[in-house]
């Protein structure tokens, strides 16, 4: 079964002809025949499912598993939701264990955190927090932040409002002799 061809918008308001070609839409993306739901469901499954059948880089891959087919490219609605859903929930679970991973590597960390910062700025924001560390238990020299974290603490208003409990646990510790 096929779904009708129509002219959607994205969240920016810039016009997206459904019809365009899938193979340019990503799983999830909005105003696409890809859309879910928050369950992980297709918004639209029959627009979903001839999405795929359209989409000549997906269906030669969903086509190698046999069962995964019959799911996503048969006639039931339900199995293919069902199928639809463990396939996006195994994939956004990877993804997060990819991100746990990562977090796990001192190198990967070390490759993320590349804008320095003052360790007596976060020692005292972190005095500020409660938490105080004396002379004694200040042992660190260099501290390194994510761009990301850089960029939210820039827009705060002032150091005031960084929330330097958030800025310690993104702090990459430079090992002695690196």
């Amino acid at each position: 079964m096929t779904t009708e061809n129509k002219n959607t918008t994205n969240d920016d308001g810039e016009k997206k002809d459904a019809g365009a070609g899938p193979e340019q839409w990503s799983i999830g993306e909005k105003n696409t025949p890809y859309e879910l739901n928050e369950d992980n469901t297709a918004k639209d499954p029959l627009a979903f499912r001839d999405a795929l059948m359209r989409d000549d880089e997906k269906r030669p891959e969903i086509e190698k598993d046999k069962d995964l087919a019959v799911h996503l490219l048969g006639e039931d609605v339900g199995k293919f939701q069902e199928c639809l859903k463990d396939i996006v929930g195994k994939i956004k679970r990877q993804q997060e264990n990819d991100e746990s991973f990562d977090m796990q590597s001192s190198d990967l960390m070390r490759a993320r955190c590349t804008v320095p910062r003052d360790p007596t700025v976060l020692y005292e924001g972190m005095r500020k927090a409660g938490l105080q560390y004396g002379p004694s238990f200040r042992l660190l020299s260099q501290v390194w932040i994510p761009e990301k974290t850089h960029l939210e603490q820039c827009r705060a208003v002032d150091e005031e409002n960084a929330d330097p409990v958030r800025v310690a646990g993104n702090i990459e510790i430079a090992e002695p002799g690196h």
